[in-house]
C-alpha cells in the first residue's frame, strides 16, 4: 500500500514542478516580449526624433543662410550709403575748382574778343596788350591750379572707391595712403566744419589690405560727423600711429566730439546699434569696422577710456611678415 501511495505522489510533484517552471519561463518570455516591444517603441521614437532633428537642422541651415545673405546685403548697403555720402561731398567739393576754372575761361574769352576787336580796328595800344597779357597770366594760373585740384580730388575718390571693394594685399606707405583717403573724405568733414590731422610715421611701409583701411577710415569719420559733431564748433579729429612692442602697428583715432554714453559704449560694435536712427543711421558702420579689422587684417579693435570725445585703437600686423 505504501508503494502505491509513493507512485501516485511522484507524478503530482512532477506536475507541480513543471507548472512552476512553466510559470517561470512564461514570466521571462513575457518580460522579454515587453523588452522587445519597448525597444521597438524606443527605436521608432529615435527614428522620429532623428527625422525631426534633420528637418529642423535643414530649416535652421536655410534660415542661417538667408540671414547671412541678408547681412551681406545690409553690409553692402551700408558701404554704398557711405559711398553715396562721398559722391555727394565730392560733387560739392569739385564744383568749387571747376567753377573757378569756368570763370577764368570766361574772362580769357572776353579779353581775347576785346583784343581781336582792337587789333582788327588798328586801335590796339601797348597798354591794352600789357593788360591782356597780365590778365591771361592770372587766368591761366587759376585754371592750372583749380583743374589740377579737381583732378586730384577725382583721382583720390576713384582710388578710395576702388580700394573699398578690393581685398587684395598690397605694399603701401601707410602715412601717404591715409592722407590720400583723407583728401577724398574732406568734403564729408566740411559739412560740420571739422578738421582732421594725420600723425603717422613716414617710414611705415607694410603689406596690408588698403581697402580695409579705406573702409575703416571712411566709417570712423562718418561716425564722427553723424554722431559726435555739431556744425559751427571746434571739431577736430586726430589720427596717429604707434609701433607696439610686439611688432604690431596701432592706429589711434580720436575726436573731440560728444563721446559715448555708457550704454552706447557697451553695444557699439553690435549690428544695428545706432544713436542716429532719425538721421538715417542703421547701425552697421562700427560693426563693419570691427569685423574688417579682426577678420581681414587679423588684428583687433580696442575701445580705450576717454574723458572727452571718442577714442578707438586699431591694432594689426604686417601681413607680409611670416
Amino acid at each position: 500500500m505504501g508503494i502505491i501511495v509513493a507512485l501516485y505522489r511522484r507524478p503530482i510533484e512532477d506536475e507541480a514542478r513543471v507548472l512552476e517552471l512553466f510559470k517561470l519561463f512564461s514570466g521571462r518570455i513575457e518580460a522579454e516580449l515587453d523588452r522587445l516591444s519597448h525597444e521597438r517603441l524606443l527605436e521608432r521614437a529615435n527614428q522620429q526624433l532623428e527625422s525631426k532633428v534633420a528637418e529642423r537642422t535643414a530649416h535652421l541651415d536655410k534660415v542661417i543662410s538667408e540671414l547671412k545673405d541678408a547681412q551681406e546685403r545690409l553690409v553692402e548697403s551700408e558701404k554704398m550709403a557711405a559711398m553715396g555720402n562721398l559722391v555727394a561731398g565730392l560733387a560739392h567739393e569739385v564744383n568749387t575748382p571747376l567753377g573757378v576754372a569756368i570763370t577764368s575761361h570766361s574772362v580769357l574769352s572776353e579779353q581775347r574778343d576785346a583784343l581781336r576787336t582792337h587789333y582788327q580796328s588798328g586801335e590796339l595800344s601797348t597798354e591794352e596788350l600789357d593788360e591782356y597779357l597780365e590778365t591771361t597770366d592770372s587766368a591761366l594760373m587759376l585754371l592750372d591750379v583749380n583743374l589740377h585740384r579737381a583732378v586730384e580730388l577725382v583721382e583720390s575718390f576713384k582710388r578710395t572707391a576702388a580700394d573699398q571693394h578690393c581685398a587684395d594685399k598690397e605694399l603701401i606707405n601707410l602715412a601717404q595712403y591715409y592722407r590720400q583717403v583723407l583728401l577724398a573724405l574732406k568734403p564729408l568733414l566740411k559739412s560740420v566744419q571739422a578738421k582732421a590731422s594725420i600723425h603717422i610715421p613716414e617710414d611705415w611701409n607694410l603689406t596690408t589690405i588698403p581697402g580695409v583701411h579705406s573702409q575703416t577710415l571712411t566709417n570712423l569719420l562718418s561716425n564722427s560727423v553723424m554722431h559726435a559733431f555739431d556744425a559751427g564748433t571746434d571739431n577736430k579729429i586726430e589720427i596717429s600711429g604707434e609701433r607696439l612692442a610686439d611688432g604690431n602697428y596701432c592706429i589711434h583715432y580720436r575726436d573731440n566730439g560728444k563721446g559715448l554714453s555708457p550704454e552706447a559704449r557697451k553695444h557699439i560694435f553690435e549690428p544695428f546699434c545706432t544713436t542716429a536712427r532719425t538721421k538715417g543711421g542703421i547701425g552697421l558702420g562700427m560693426s563693419i569696422v570691427f569685423n574688417l579689422v579682426n577678420q581681414q587684417l587679423g588684428g583687433k579693435i580696442i575701445l580705450p577710456a576717454s574723458e572727452r570725445g571718442f577714442a578707438l585703437d586699431m591694432v594689426f600686423p604686417d601681413l607680409g611678415e611670416g
